[in-house]
Formats: C-alpha cells, structure tokens, sequence
C-alpha cells in the first residue's frame, strides 16, 4: 500500500506542479491585469481644459462731457440819461415902453437883463387888446430873424438892460413878456399897460 501511495504522489507532482503553476500564472496575470487597470484609470483621467481666460473689460467711454465754455458777451454799460430840464427861466423884470418906433403900430420896449443869460434862449410876447393875451412875437436872442411877428432893434448886449423894437402893438393895450429856454421851458410874465401911439407910448 506503501508502494502504491509513493506512486501515486510521485504521478501525481508534475500535474499538481503544473496545476499550481497555471495558477501562479493566472494570479500573476490577475494581478498583472489589476495593475494596469490601476494605471489605466489613474492615466484615463481627462485634464481639464484650459480655462479660458475672460477677454480683458473695455474700459466705459468717459460720459461726462465738459460742457463748453460759454463766454459772456461784453456789455457796454448803459449811458447815464441826464434828467429832463424841466425848470422854466426867471419871470422878466422892468418891462417899460420908452418910445414909438419909426413906423405905425411899432413900440420899442426895455427889460431888465435877465440874471443867467445863458439860460434864455428865446424871447416871447403877447398883446391883450380886451380880447385875451394873442401870441405876436417869438425870437431868438441870439439875432436870429423872428420865428414869429416882426422884431426890429434887438439889444442884448448891455448887462442891466435889453431892448427889443416890436410890430404890432396899436392903442391902448397890456403887453407881456416871456423867456423861455432851450427846452421850451417859458417863464412866468409880468404884463404892464400902454397906449401906443405915434408919438409915444
């Protein structure tokens, strides 16, 4: 019985040693196969893509826009406006008649001179035949013809007294007179009576 157990071990080592052999192999290959499994997985891994880098931000236009210089125009200042004469002439003084003229209806008058003649520019005079005082004569005192009625022998060159000659002036009346100024300011008057005559007044 001895003999044949020896035996059948001894038929029995090369298929056993075969046998353990295939199953090295096939655990050498398991685990051949695990490891590049291992490697396949850990090589598998998909890097991720590159990221994208964000394109750079553009810059917002500049809004605010200087507004534009607006210069004012130059203004001349406004002329100083002199107030309005309104001041009349002193009233004359001394009115007389102190003759007849060369002619019918013509009488020569004196005056006292007025104190700023400067500020007379015209001399007037009215007539009161019993109607009402009638505007008969309107001069310059600078010589001028009469703007109105008839002027003869106009004197204003003495500084007390002026003359005038004036047409015309018939019987008894009241005569008065007037200056008035460059604005048509006219004085007040002072009117005396006369008869006028060819002889005298």
């Amino acid at each position: 019985m001895s003999h044949s157990r020896s035996t059948f071990t001894k038929r029995k080592t090369p298929q056993l040693r075969a046998a353990l052999l295939a199953a090295m192999i096939l655990a050498l290959a398991a685990c051949g196969g695990s490891d590049d499994n291992a490697t396949s997985v850990d090589t598998s891994t998909t890097e991720a893509p590159a990221t994208t880098e964000a394109p750079a931000t553009t810059e917002a236009p500049a809004t605010t826009t200087e507004p534009p210089t607006t210069t004012a125009p130059a203004m001349d200042a406004p002329a100083t406006t002199e107030a309005a004469d309104t001041t009349a002439p002193d009233a004359p003084t001394g009115l007389a008649c102190v003759g007849p003229g060369g002619g019918s209806g013509e009488v020569r008058l004196s005056f006292d001179a007025p104190a700023d003649p400067a500020d007379v520019d015209m001399i007037r005079i009215y007539v009161n035949e019993g109607t009402g005082f009638q505007y008969i004569i309107k001069t310059p005192i600078d010589g001028s013809p009469a703007l109105l009625g008839t002027v003869w022998e106009l004197d204003t060159t003495d500084p007390v007294t002026w003359y005038i000659g004036v047409y015309p002036v018939n019987g008894e009346v009241a005569i008065a007179m007037t200056f008035a100024d460059v604005a048509g300011n006219e004085s007040g008057w002072n009117p005396i009576n006369v008869n006028a005559l060819p002889t005298s007044c």
